[in-house]
């Protein structure tokens, strides 16, 4: 097995990482369904397509992972389920503090495992909103990594 490693995402990497997102946003976000999900592919494929410069995926054999950054936001975090709870997230989310001084995160509060996730590497909630970007009535959490 080749060891992983982090490295930034290339155009012909979308496919994949439209998967992973995909896969892991239906076993992890159970406030959407797949037809929530189907309804939001084309934007976020859209997204990766302009934005694939500020990703970066955990790679072993193939993609496992991959987190998106703009300047100190962690904008998205997604790891293929059959690798939840191995440590990548975790790597991906040191990638990002050390390299891209990434230290805030929005979370939507019902996904408590992510909510935990981050109280777990030192974020703390900073504020609440009672909708998310897109104005549904889903409560974010912005988290900011403590420095203490």
């Amino acid at each position: 097995m080749t060891p992983g490693h982090i490295r930034q995402a290339l155009l012909q990497d979308i496919d994949d990482v439209v998967s992973i997102w995909r896969a892991s946003v239906l076993a992890s976000h159970s406030f959407f369904s797949a037809e929530d999900v189907n309804s939001f592919t084309p934007g976020f494929y859209e997204y990766l397509q302009k934005q694939h410069a500020n990703i970066w995926v955990w790679e072993e054999e193939e993609i496992q992972g991959f987190i998106g950054i703009e300047d100190t936001m962690i904008l998205t975090l997604f790891v293929r389920p059959s690798h939840f709870r191995q440590g990548i997230g975790r790597k991906l989310i040191h990638f990002g503090v050390q390299a891209c001084d990434a230290t805030r995160v929005s979370v939507y509060e019902s996904n408590t495992r992510a909510v935990l996730f981050y109280k777990d590497l030192g974020f703390e909630i900073e504020s609440r909103k009672e909708q998310d970007g897109d104005g549904r009535a889903l409560p974010m959490l912005k988290m900011v990594l403590s420095r203490t």
